[in-house]
């Protein structure tokens, strides 16, 4: 008997890119460090999702400091 084939299926915020955006602009909390300091910009997370869809895990790969790391992730 042959098996199916194993099919990953790529995760994906419902809703859609537009959506994930509204939903990351309504929950963005500034830690007061950055605020402080006036800094701003990106942090760049590696996020590693399990089979069942929920976050195992996140590596700050890009970091900007005074909390924003620790929010983001």
């Amino acid at each position: 008997m042959k098996k199916p084939p194993r099919v990953i299926v790529r995760p994906h915020y419902p809703g859609g890119p537009k959506a994930l955006s509204k939903f990351i602009k309504g929950n963005l909390i500034y830690p007061k460090g950055a605020l402080k300091h006036k800094k701003e910009g990106v942090v760049v997370l590696r996020i590693d999702i399990n089979h069942k869809g929920i976050v195992a895990g996140s590596k700050v790969k890009m970091s900007l400091g005074y909390g924003c790391d620790e929010e983001a992730q």
